[in-house]
């Protein structure tokens, strides 16, 4: 029976802590305890009053549990979270510089040394059936054609290396045949720059391990031929390979070999493969496996450079070990710079911009209103020439000298402005400044406003310019070619003439220096707009208008005169000509 719906049973039993709290019942005129029924359910309720029937408070039924495994904390919804106890448990609290040996190019990719020693040790649930399936294949000492298929950088390489280890470990008792000896690796791209050479390849590894076998009289449970991402084989070579695999058979030599797809592969290694998926790990599992390596390997970094470091890899943790590694050996430590230095160098050699007065940081209030800076006696211009003055202040050091980062950052010497000196360098080529823009002198907005009846004069000229510029370019591109024409066949009409020579020639030379004047012209104006931006006067907006245009009109003018009189003499000097020599003609038949 419910403990609230029984007097007796309240009275014995301790209230739930998600029950209503207790209410203590009032004595009525004859020295009773009162009690009130619920309406809804009929159960006995304390109440407060005299009368039952006067009485309508009624106890609220109890609230319902909540579960709260149906919420999840902050890290758990986003594993980049500070609340992650990852970036707790994962601290490196002693970092180390990298070792000699480490910057050899010999050395062994974090990649492939990092491998799990077992294959139950790989991360991911999505790929347990794959894993136990590996694992069933070395506790009952069956070995077979395995292919591993998945995206890029979900682990195929590093699951099939690991399952052949395994192998060998668990089931080939006599070290005296080694693992390279029962293994032969090679990749796709080399399989498909020379099938024949692959051939021989696994032709000697097989007679190798034939020569012994028969030194020492035993037969190893693994013979395996390892090709990763054999998908990059094209299908016609995969048919030798197929016909390899159908020949080694015989002789219990099996192939394992990875792929991003299974469909890239002929059918007929289809069927005599084992075909196991596999999926690429949560980015949380990635992100554990990253700080673990930082761990072992003791190196020193910064939240925001491993996401930046995720953001460049997507979700191949191959990549992820890999620069991860190059990040070490050239910086060794993994801050957010250092991993754009690798990832993005256009971006991390890049001169950063700061602003003109950001070296004089923090501003100093102004003496006469005691305003903080731009004020009215202070611009931002004045700062601007603060800044830059400051800048040229600060102290350089020699080349290997350390810059200083704060300066490097935010373009500001804090010891330099408070102490007056800085034992750091301050190269002044890493930023790139960035002056104030230039505020209209009648509103004060940024320029151009186009608010004031200036701008608007200012507008129209440079519009009128352009289409001027324009204009001149295709007359002095089109027209030149044949005023030159013109003028070469008038010459060759006035040969001997020296007098008319020397006039068509200085009539052509006068066409074209005056359309190059003319564009000269238009530029030099154009010069004048950008140059005298706080120019507010109208009629001079006006008066250069007129003037370009009064110049561009007569330069046409000539210019198409010149043009009209030549082809009209060239027509008239022919006509002439051959009324001349007909005329000649006739006199000579007379």
């Amino acid at each position: 029976m419910d403990a609230w719906a029984s007097p007796s049973a309240q009275d014995k039993t301790l209230p739930d802590s998600n029950s209503p709290p207790p209410v203590n019942p009032t004595l009525s005129p004859d020295n009773s305890v009162q009690r009130v029924r619920s309406p809804s359910s009929g159960s006995p309720l304390h109440g407060f009053g005299g009368a039952a029937g006067n009485n309508t408070a009624a106890l609220s039924p109890p609230r319902p549990s909540v579960d709260l495994s149906k919420f999840k904390s902050s890290f758990e919804t986003n594993h980049w979270s500070d609340n992650n106890p990852l970036w707790r448990s994962h601290e490196v609290p002693e970092p180390r510089l990298p070792r000699p040996e480490e910057a050899l190019p010999s050395e062994i990719s974090w990649d492939v040394s990092n491998y799990p020693s077992e294959i139950s040790k790989f991360l991911g649930r999505q790929n347990t059936d794959t894993k136990n399936s590996l694992i069933t294949l070395v506790t009952n000492n069956t070995f077979r054609n395995v292919c591993v298929h998945g995206p890029p950088g979900s682990g195929k390489t590093a699951l099939v290396e690991t399952f052949v280890k395994e192998f060998y470990t668990s089931n080939v008792e006599d070290g005296r045949i080694t693992f390279k000896d029962c293994v032969y690796r090679t990749t796709g791209d080399k399989v498909a720059q020379n099938v024949r050479n692959f051939t021989k390849a696994v032709e000697k590894f097989k007679k190798h391990l034939d020569q012994k076998i028969k030194k020492y009289g035993i037969q190893p449970t693994m013979k395996c031929v390892l090709i990763d991402c054999l998908d990059s084989v094209p299908f016609g070579k995969q048919q030798n390979v197929r016909t390899l695999l159908e020949s080694l058979d015989q002789h219990d030599v099996r192939f394992v070999f990875t792929c991003h797809s299974p469909a890239k592969l002929i059918k007929d290694l289809q069927k005599q493969a084992y075909l196991l998926p596999i999926k690429r790990l949560p980015q949380v599992d990635m992100l554990k496996i990253a700080l673990t390596i930082c761990v072992n390997t003791r190196i020193g970094y910064e939240k925001a450079a491993i996401e930046e470091l995720f953001r460049y890899t997507g979700d191949d943790l191959g990549s992820i070990y890999r620069t991860l590694q190059t990040i070490f050996v050239k910086y060794a430590y993994l801050s957010f710079d250092n991993v754009i230095k690798v990832t993005n160098p256009e971006m991390a050699f890049k001169p950063m911009a700061v602003e003109a007065a950001a070296s004089i940081m923090p501003l100093e209030r102004c003496p006469r209103c005691t305003l903080v800076p731009p004020c009215k006696h202070i611009s931002e211009f004045d700062l601007a020439e603060m800044g830059k003055q400051r800048r040229r202040e600060l102290p350089k050091r020699g080349e290997g000298s350390i810059n200083c980062a704060k300066f490097a950052e935010t373009g500001c010497c804090p010891t330099f402005n408070k102490l007056g000196r800085c034992s750091c360098n301050h190269p002044l080529n890493i930023h790139t400044i960035k002056y104030p823009p230039k505020r209209c002198s009648v509103c004060s907005l940024p320029r151009p406003c186009g608010k004031c009846e200036y701008t608007k004069r200012r507008s129209e000229l440079e519009s009128f310019l352009n289409e001027k510029r324009t204009a001149l370019k295709t007359v002095y591109k089109n027209k030149k070619e044949e005023l030159i024409e013109l003028a070469t066949i008038k010459l060759k009409i006035c040969s001997g003439h020296a007098d008319k020579e020397e006039v068509i020639n200085k009539k052509l030379n006068g066409c074209v220096e005056g359309l190059q004047k003319l564009l000269v012209q238009v530029e030099q104006v154009q010069g004048w707009l950008n140059h005298n931006l706080d120019c507010v006067d109208n009629s001079v907006f006006e008066n250069k208008r007129k003037w370009i245009g009064k110049n561009v009109e007569n330069c046409f003018y000539m210019v198409d005169r010149a043009l009209h009189d030549w082809s009209s003499n060239r027509a008239r000097g022919a006509s002439t000509e051959v009324d001349a020599r007909g005329g000649r003609g006739r006199r000579r038949r007379k």
